[in-house]
């Protein structure tokens, strides 16, 4: 019964959650973030980028659930310890729970998303909208692979956890997400595909924006990107699950 408490969706909440309205400030937080960029770049440092506010926002909401996903994946096993030491059950459930819990924010704000670029009158292809669905598969697994490999190697190594975080703090900025790739030096242009979350971005871009047109790389890349993790997530798995009930304190 503690598990299936556990699991439940009150109590997937963090720190900021724990209240009846978690869901609300689930997706209020985001949004508050995004409206406060799009009010800085708007009207106080005014970008040069065609249909601004969609290009913003289309990045904003893939990039808010590879970093909840992080920051919070992270400490789980540790922040559920004693589930761990005295329940028998799958622990891989844990990283997941966080997963499935952000990825149903993600899908509500992708839902607004396509309201939000309705309403502004941006002709969104309902073609490029059919793609959806496999977007949300490839990055929800992608996520769920994070939570899995980070939530086990916190649980052993406790340098990992600032580490992430500090990842996380600096691949924002890195991320072209309120500026373009193109603003970016050639060599460092290269170099940029190294991060997922660029790829991510870029092809939730393509679909919400209409002068982007398909990158067939783009794609094979993110289907490189998610096999990699989900081989990296089953070796974790298998390899500290075992043993992880002696170390998470």
């Amino acid at each position: 019964m503690e598990l299936l408490y556990f699991l439940s969706l009150k109590n997937l909440k963090s720190k900021y959650k724990e209240s009846y309205f978690g869901m609300l400030w689930m997706l209020l937080v985001p949004f508050v973030t995004m409206a406060t960029f799009y009010v800085i770049f708007q009207f106080f440092m005014p970008m040069n980028i065609p249909h601004y506010p969609l290009y913003l926002i289309s990045g904003l909401v893939p990039w808010f659930f590879i970093s909840f996903s992080v920051n919070e994946g992270v400490y789980v096993m540790a922040n559920n310890a004693n589930l761990i030491k005295k329940i028998a059950f799958p622990r891989v459930l844990l990283p997941l729970s966080v997963t499935s819990t952000h990825a149903l924010s993600y899908t509500i704000s992708l839902l607004i998303l396509i309201i939000f670029g309705l309403a502004l009158g941006y002709p969104l292809a309902a073609h490029k909208l059919l793609l959806i669905p496999l977007l949300l598969i490839f990055q929800i697994t992608f996520c769920a692979c994070i939570s899995i490999i980070l939530g086990y190697l916190f649980a052993y190594y406790r340098d990992i956890g600032p580490i992430a975080e500090l990842g996380v703090f600096i691949l924002f900025y890195a991320t072209p997400i309120f500026y373009t790739l193109d603003s970016m030096p050639k060599k460092l242009q290269l170099l940029a595909f190294l991060n997922p979350a660029i790829i991510y971005i870029d092809l939730h871009r393509f679909i919400f924006l209409p002068d982007l047109s398909f990158d067939q790389k783009k794609m094979l890349i993110l289907v490189v990107w998610t096999s990699i993790m989900l081989i990296l997530a089953k070796f974790v798995h298998k390899t500290k699950n075992p043993l992880i009930a002696d170390y998470v304190k």
